[in-house]
């Protein structure tokens, strides 16, 4: 079998250094001053206009399209692109970890490492067979996993928050394409259940 499909798992380093990520802490502080006084947040962390963050969610899309697509050629042939609306900002403190879990209602899980000081908590991937992958965070790294992984994340034993955003991944289907997954992709055989048995 091929190991892709046994534990799928994403890792990539962009060139977003220190400076970055503090402008991104400093966005994130300021949007939640703005939700905070707002009688009627937003939804998502990326309906809040940010440069550094609109850079971000940038990254995660060209990422995601280019990635899957080389790994995965097969998507090619299905017209998908993939589009992420929802993001959102997990901060832990010392002692804090967030719970196994999934994605179920996206395609992909992707997260961005904004700070990660030493000791606080790597990402636990369970890929079967009782069997984990363990993935050191570090600043600056985009994971992708698909919506399926159960994944955790372990104690921050650090003296400092972990921070990281994360976004899922949604698949976008061309209508219009012939392999699209619409009703007239079984119009032909639907009409069989009439058909067939006047011509047999």
């Amino acid at each position: 079998m091929n190991k892709l499909w046994n534990y799928p798992i994403w890792q990539l380093k962009t060139d977003f250094d220190k400076k970055f990520n503090q402008s991104i802490l400093d966005e994130i502080y300021d949007i939640a001053q703005e939700v905070k006084k707002d009688p009627n947040p937003k939804d998502s962390l990326w309906d809040y206009c940010r440069p550094q963050l609109s850079i971000l969610k940038t990254a995660f899309s060209v990422y995601i399209n280019n990635t899957i697509v080389r790994d995965i050629p097969e998507i090619l042939d299905l017209n998908y692109q993939f589009n992420c609306d929802m993001g959102w900002v997990n901060v832990r403190e010392p002692g804090q970890d967030i719970e196994l879990h999934s994605h179920p209602d996206s395609s992909w899980a992707a997260t961005y490492y904004v700070k990660t000081p030493e000791n606080c908590g790597d990402l636990v991937c369970h890929v079967g067979e009782g069997k984990k992958i363990k993935i050191k965070p570090e600043e600056g790294m985009i994971v992708v996993l698909p919506f399926y992984m159960l994944h955790e994340i372990e104690s921050n034993r650090s003296n400092d928050l972990r921070v990281s955003i994360s976004t899922d991944f949604t698949q976008i289907v061309d209508k219009s394409a012939d392999n699209a997954l619409v009703i007239k992709s079984w119009c032909d055989d639907m009409l069989k259940v009439k058909n067939w048995n006047s011509v047999n």
